[in-house]
């Protein structure tokens, strides 16, 4: 290497060969005399005489240039060296390689050559500026060449004298940022996308660092808070979210919490936080979103008073209606056991028709409010599955048998004998399936079975008629509450159109998926259930009313109580009910009755029968007196230490009733209209207790 004059910096030359041209490497190793090869862009300077005295620095410039050679190839950058006049005299194989080009291609050429020259930035015009003088300090630039993102410095080449006579080119690099650049875009990319999140969130969110101040809002916090960005981002979290609690740095469970707003509201929340970490995991903050829930707190408060409002306008409706119901029931049934004429005889029956039809739709629509409020109780037990099948189609039997129908049932053998499930609600299902199969059926059969459902751990309870089947029209229809096939006023069938509601929804509290319908017009419909085949302990078995007897077990006779023996308390402020429930004692042998007309009457009746050691042995308590109630009556005698069972007769219906009378000590509920075999049932278990028999 040389100079151009001894006041010009030393720069690469190309006035020698250069040892790079494929035509020059054996030159270029002779130059090193033995020595080890130079880089295949040094430009080798042929070594002075041993005998020259100025051996030794031509020797240590060699030295030097090989030692700038390597070092240029060793750079990432491409670099290359342009000269005054704009051409390149130096490049190393990176911008070669990076060019596509050989050096022949490249050297001793317009730096044109290069392609730095985009639409975007042009770098010629850097170099006239140099030129010019009018640029004395380095110049960097970012662009796009080709498919990769470049940046490019150009730095000046100067001497000590100033203007374009001391300007003696500019050293180009260009460095590949590509990646940079990506992960870059990729931050921004991310932080965009994180932001277009924030923004869309329907939840408020608020991003605080570790001392509490808040770094980041959305839009959905200003609108819930009233809080502006420039108002909230820097503040302490707890000015702004004044709830009382701390900086949700750990993580929260999502809770319920209330805020107070820009304005001075109070508003409700459902809110979450969690921490926020760096790479090592060291919390820095923290995340919490929060949605306003007043309206929906608001909402639920009102429905559930609503609710409320519902269920005690039902329970008094159901009181209102059953007082008249009980005796409008009763009386038939009293009427029917006399001596009645054909004519006599048909309006009882008329009547207890009546009675029996305005009482399904009052037991329909507390049941269907019941459900909807979720206050339907499921109480499971044993159940004989043969004997709750017979005794369903034996009660629908002889509405079958008046119209000509056959009906039959059947149990599949490779059933359990007894099944775990609630057997009032089973029953209630079924009756309403079989009810409705009789009351749409005009001639052929209604069949109830029960079988193993398809797969494992099921059982199906299924009701087939050869009915005129549904219309597909109103099939996927015929569950909800109020619907009827036939909604006409000239329809043939009455009814509340409440049944397969209820009984759709039962079906779902015992287990199962649903209660489904196959059917097809003129051919009949099937609705089935699918239960979980659960089996209770032989324990549990051996006390259920429903248990199924042991085989060879003898089904002995209940003697018959004499209830003539029995002293009873009716504690009724009814006079109609007082007078009905006289007459049925009176007819089931039972005499010797004390009356009541309210809650206190009862206690000190019953008080003073104990202190006169003639105590009474049965008790019939109405629930709604004045003054004391029936519930009330229970525990104040059970304080006292009376045992004399208790049988709550109201027409309080509601299952939050059975379970007042039970909780008050009573030991029988039954809901007006009663019937008498239910009175029946306890006088014999009250007799029977006492040592009496059957006459």
């Amino acid at each position: 290497m040389k100079r151009r004059d001894k006041d010009r910096p030393e720069t690469l030359d190309r006035d020698q060969p250069s040892s790079s041209s494929p035509g020059h490497a054996h030159e270029a190793a002779a130059a090193a005399a033995g020595s080890s090869a130079l880089p295949p862009s040094v430009t080798p300077v042929a070594p002075d005489s041993p005998d020259s005295p100025d051996a030794q620095p031509s020797r240590s410039a060699a030295e030097r240039l090989a030692r700038l050679t390597s070092m240029l190839e060793a750079l990432d950058e491409r670099i290359a060296y342009v000269d005054a006049q704009g051409i390149v005299r130096e490049i190393n194989r990176r911008f070669l390689d990076f060019l596509g080009l050989p050096a022949e291609a490249v050297l001793d050429r317009d730096m044109s050559v290069l392609g730095l020259d985009t639409a975007d930035c042009q770098t010629s015009a850097f170099f006239e500026l140099f030129q010019k003088g009018a640029l004395t300090t380095p110049t960097a630039v970012n662009q796009r060449l080709g498919a990769a993102d470049v940046a490019i410095r150009i730095q000046p080449v100067l001497g000590a004298g100033k203007g374009e006579g001391g300007f003696f080119g500019v050293i180009v690099s260009v460095i590949d940022v590509t990646p940079l650049v990506e992960a870059r875009r990729s931050v921004e990319r991310e932080r965009a996308f994180l932001e277009q999140v924030l923004t869309i969130a329907g939840a408020a969110i608020c991003i605080v660092n570790q001392d509490g101040l808040v770094t980041t809002i959305n839009d959905e916090f200003t609108a819930i808070t009233g809080y502006t960005r420039e108002q909230a981002l820097g503040r302490p979290r707890d000015e702004l979210l004044s709830d009382g609690g701390e900086t949700p740095l750990p993580a929260l469970p999502k809770h319920q919490g209330r805020i107070r707003t820009a304005t001075g509201q109070t508003l409700t929340i459902m809110r979450s936080a969690a921490p926020l970490r760096d790479s090592r995991g060291e919390p820095v903050g923290a995340i919490e979103s929060f949605v306003d829930i007043s309206e929906i707190v608001q909402a639920r408060a009102k429905a559930e008073q609503a609710s409320r409002m519902k269920s005690m306008f039902l329970a008094n409706m159901s009181h209102e209606i059953r007082t008249p119901l009980n005796a409008l029931i009763g009386i038939p049934q009293l009427l029917a056991q006399t001596a009645l004429t054909p004519e006599q005889h048909e309006y009882v029956e008329t009547m207890q028709a009546t009675g029996d039809a305005l009482l399904a739709i009052v037991n329909d629509i507390l049941d269907i409010s019941k459900i909807e409020a979720g206050r339907m109780e499921i109480m499971t037990g044993p159940v004989d599955v043969a004997r709750l099948l017979a005794d369903a189609v034996q009660l629908l039997a002889p509405q079958a048998t008046a119209k000509g129908l056959a009906i039959d049932f059947h149990v599949d053998p490779d059933l359990p004998l007894v099944l775990e499930t609630d057997a009032h609600r089973l029953r209630q299902i079924l009756l309403n399936l079989l009810s409705n199969a009789v009351k749409f059926t005009d001639t052929g059969q209604v069949s109830l079975a029960a079988r193993r459902a398809p797969g494992r751990g099921r059982v199906r309870f299924q009701v087939t008629d050869t009915g005129p089947g549904i219309p597909d029209a109103s099939a996927p229809h015929v569950f909800e509450p109020f619907y009827q096939a036939d909604g006409s006023v000239t329809r043939r069938h009455g009814g509340t159109g409440l049944g397969l509601s209820i009984s759709k929804r039962l079906a779902m509290l015992l287990g199962a998926p649903g209660l489904f319908l196959a059917t097809a017009p003129g051919r009949g419909s099937v609705f089935y259930f699918d239960l979980p085949l659960c089996t209770p302990s032989p324990a549990a078995r051996a006390e259920s009313p429903w248990s199924a007897p042991e085989p060879g077990e003898p089904d002995m006779p209940t003697p018959r109580p004499e209830f003539s023996r029995l002293r009873a308390l009716v504690a009724e402020d009814n006079d109609f009910n007082r007078f009905l429930l006289e007459k049925i004692l009176n007819k089931l042998g039972v005499t010797d009755i004390v009356f009541a007309a309210d809650g206190e009457g009862a206690v000190e009746t019953v008080l003073e029968q104990a202190a006169t050691n003639r105590p009474l042995d049965v008790l019939f308590l109405d629930l709604r007196m004045p003054g004391l109630d029936g519930a009330s009556v229970a525990r104040r005698l059970r304080r006292a230490k009376i045992t004399v069972p208790i049988a709550a007769l109201t027409a309080q219906a509601m299952e939050e009733d059975a379970r007042l009378c039970r909780e008050a000590g009573m030991d029988y509920f039954f809901a007006k209209p009663y019937r008498i075999p239910d009175l029946e049932k306890v006088l014999t278990a009250v007799a029977a207790g006492k040592g009496g028999t059957a006459p």
